[in-house]
């Protein structure tokens, strides 16, 4: 909204805080809009279908839809009532108490990416970049049919222009002519283009449409097929085929993967459609397979990220550290530590992590059945005895009755430390099963089905684990400490000795913080803008003085 100059309405800054499992939408405070949103709201769907309706809302808002090429719709809201709505009716109107006009819940200013429907997949909106990239192929292919007898004519009265450079007199008033000319057809076109292509952005979301539009809505939705086509067949061969050409400023890590991706109008979810493009990619032609392994790095690290968010959540801060360096372990570590790992049971015992061996829980637990059966017979014998020791503890409990309300709350909290240090077992989670989840996740949001490996060799070596552990990090905000972990340890020397928790390569000693991660759309400032351009000029102009400078001397 920034980018099309649009001030008639006013927007609550918003950012999105990712925070040890948790996703929290912070927006500054607008007045009077926390206490009273629901009776301030003028224009939109509100609680239980209903909606309310504004003409002065509703001009002001088909004005911005007409500059961004958004459809106006008939909809219905639950008594039957028809409304003629410009955009998508979640996007409410609201009027502040300092008299401003104000829009909430933009998420549904993009229209729907119909590759991916159903109720579960709501949030998979298109990205602005492919609409612009398709808007300009679909108004250029026209274009060049309407108009190419009329810029085949300019371009040739140009050239003659320019051959003919000394031999015309008035040279300068005739380009200045030719440029008038050439500016006039422009404008032609731009006048023409201008509501070449609008978006339904109600289409597959619970809006109930009009029978009014079925024509109309018939036409919307092949729009929106084919946009989705676009982007699974053209914009992904697009993006392989300018990759291969790159040779500076190649992605690297997940943040630069995703601002690659994002340039061409492709979102994340389609990474398991473009490495199934690339092993289709002949092998006479120039392979990409440098991006499959940086794609299904980054699916591994943003698979962990949903597997530590559902578990994170429920952890009590004092055992974070505990769970996140197992966590570390088994997404990590070498896969002959990861296998010995699955064999040994993990237990949280008085503060520290304990690795039990499978063989020895059973022996232990058989040893503890036969020494229950025999505490049992000597149990029946001493239960006289039993019963004179509890009459004598009953009378103490009585005389302590006076104990203080400030004991009786240390007491119970350490009774709940202990139930949770229970609890925290739960969520130290197996190998196997760790990595059952991440195929799960990958396929699911991914489009990417990894195979099973009974070895837990998922992170081949060329995945960098020192990379995979910083994009994780960055991802959920969590700061370790600087130190050389060992990724490929001397499993000879643990298999003689026996696996201990502390041949891992992770160590809860090893976790420094949480920090909240956000993400938040910076707009530029008008006043800085041109403070940062005439910054730029004057680094550029230095550099070629410094550079003649050099020459000269």
């Amino acid at each position: 909204m920034h980018d099309y100059n649009f001030y008639d309405f006013y927007f609550s800054l918003t950012c999105n805080v990712h925070y040890r499992g948790q996703r929290i939408q912070a927006q500054i405070i607008i007045p009077g809009i926390i206490f009273n949103s629901e009776t301030m709201i003028e224009y939109g769907q509100i609680e239980e279908g209903n909606i309310k309706y504004s003409v002065d809302f509703y001009n002001e808002i088909k004005k911005f839809n007409n500059k961004i090429g958004v459809e106006d719709n008939i909809i219905v809201d639950k008594d039957g009532k028809e409304f003629e709505f410009s955009g998508h009716p979640e996007i409410k109107g609201v009027r502040g108490i300092d008299k401003r006009k104000y829009l909430f819940d933009l998420i549904h200013i993009l229209p729907r990416d119909v590759n991916y429907q159903g109720p579960e997949n709501l949030g998979c909106i298109l990205r602005p970049e492919l609409i612009a990239v398709y808007k300009y192929k679909a108004t250029d292919e026209k274009l060049q049919i309407k108009y190419a007898a009329d810029f085949e004519n300019f371009n040739k009265e140009l050239e003659e222009l320019n051959k003919n450079h000394g031999k015309v007199k008035n040279y300068k008033k005739s380009l200045e002519d030719l440029l008038v000319k050439r500016k006039e057809l422009y404008d032609k076109i731009k006048a023409e283009t201008t509501d070449v292509m609008k978006f339904n952005t109600c289409l597959f979301t619970n809006v109930k449409f009009s029978d009014k539009d079925k024509t109309k809505l018939a036409e919307d939705e092949k729009l929106l097929y084919d946009l989705a086509k676009f982007l699974k067949e053209d914009m992904i061969d697009e993006y392989l085929k300018k990759f291969s050409l790159i040779k500076e400023d190649l992605p690297s890590d997940s943040k630069s993967l995703s601002d690659s991706i994002h340039r061409y109008g492709i979102n994340c979810r389609y990474f398991g459609e473009i490495i199934s493009r690339i092993e289709k990619t002949p092998k006479s032609e120039k392979s990409n397979s440098w991006l499959k392994t940086l794609i299904v790095r980054d699916i591994y690290v943003r698979s962990a990220r949903h597997i530590f968010d559902n578990l994170m959540k429920n952890i009590p801060s004092y055992l974070s550290t505990y769970f996140i360096a197992h966590f570390l372990n088994v997404f990590l570590c070498s896969a002959s530590l990861i296998k010995m790992l699955e064999q040994h049971e993990i237990k949280y015992v008085n503060g520290e992590l304990k690795l039990v061996h499978s063989n020895q829980t059973n022996q232990t637990q058989t040893k503890e059945d036969g020494e229950s059966t025999e505490k049992d017979s000597k149990h029946k014998t001493n239960d006289k005895h039993k019963k004179k020791k509890d009459k004598k503890k009953a009378k103490k409990d009585k005389e302590y009755e006076f104990k203080s309300f400030f004991m009786e709350s240390i007491t119970n909290t350490k009774l709940n430390q202990i139930v949770e240090f229970e609890k925290i077992n739960e969520f130290l989670i197996k190998p196997s099963n760790f990595w059952t989840q991440i195929r799960e996740v990958a396929l699911k949001k991914y489009g990417y089905d990894i195979a099973t490996k009974a070895n837990f060799d998922y992170i081949e070596p060329v995945f960098n684990k020192h990379g995979m552990l910083r994009d994780f990090c960055m991802k959920v905000g969590l700061q370790i400490e600087v130190v050389d972990y060992d990724f490929f340890p001397d499993t000879n020397f643990i298999l003689k000795n026996g696996l201990k928790y502390e041949n891992l390569t992770f160590q809860p000693k090893n976790v420094v913080t949480m920090y909240p991660v956000l993400k938040e759309v910076e707009l530029p400032s008008e006043i800085t803008k041109l403070v940062f351009e005439q910054v730029n000029n004057n680094i550029i102009n230095f550099t070629k003085l410094t550079f003649k400078l050099i020459i000269s001397g």
